[in-house]
């Protein structure tokens, strides 16, 4: 599936109306577009917003809509939904491709790891305001990307969880940032090697004209530098 850079006649199907979700259906909103449905399986996320529809017709209308947005909340081997969402997972996309397909102006700095994520964040995000720069934090941090549409920034940095980039199809990040990896949400992606091959999709869409950024000190991290297509620079604690 290409991901069209023209939504404004396609149909939607959001799945999961925590803060990710919200602010798809806020961002939809703000568009002017109104072909989509929304339904998480909690009647309470339900009631937050008006377009219902119950688990049935919601069913139903995955095999009708051109893309379906996944909060990273759901795990889709343990949705009430499997088997509808397997059967159209060519669909699926998340949040941060919609940033991407409508940010070309923002340079996007993204990191993610097992730890030191929200740190790091934090920190490039102060050294880009101490030095001029209109930079704002979102992400796995608390803030949903898409609330940064139409803010006037130079840079937004983001932090991305493994359950995020599960099911990017488009993100393309201007710089992305690999800190570490060890065994984490096993109970998720089955086994350390399908977390780490979550991770490195962070860097499948870049090109030349990206950077990788790959911490060296970390031999898995460092083994992704054969399989991006993007410019890779290397960090190291160590000196090296």
């Amino acid at each position: 599936m290409t991901l069209s850079k023209t939504l404004s006649k396609k149909k939607f199907a959001i799945y999961g109306i925590g803060a990710t979700g919200l602010s798809v259906i806020r961002y939809f909103q703000s568009l002017g577009f109104k072909n989509f449905y929304a339904w998480d399986d909690i009647a309470k996320k339900r009631r937050q917003i008006k377009k219902k529809t119950s688990i049935k017709n919601f069913s139903k209308k995955l095999n009708t809509v051109d893309y379906i947005i996944l909060s990273p909340g759901i795990n889709v081997n343990k949705s009430k939904l499997k088997k509808q969402l397997l059967k159209n997972k060519r669909k699926i996309i998340t949040d941060l491709d919609l940033f991407y397909l409508h940010n070309p102006n923002v340079i996007s700095i993204v990191v993610t790891g097992t730890n030191g994520k929200s740190t790091t964040v934090k920190l490039i995000e102060s050294m880009l305001r101490c030095g001029g720069r209109r930079a704002q934090a979102a992400g796995n941090v608390g803030t949903p990307v898409l609330s940064l549409v139409g803010a006037p920034l130079d840079f937004a940095v983001l932090e991305v969880s493994s359950f995020q980039l599960e099911a990017t199809e488009c993100f393309q990040p201007n710089i992305a940032v690999i800190l570490n990896l060890s065994p984490d949400h096993l109970d998720r992606h089955g086994n350390f090697e399908r977390y780490a091959e979550t991770k490195q999709r962070l860097l499948a869409h870049q090109d030349p004209t990206n950077i990788a950024l790959l911490s060296f000190d970390d031999e898995n991290v460092r083994a992704m530098a054969d399989n991006t297509s993007a410019e890779v620079v290397a960090f190291s604690l160590r000196g090296e």
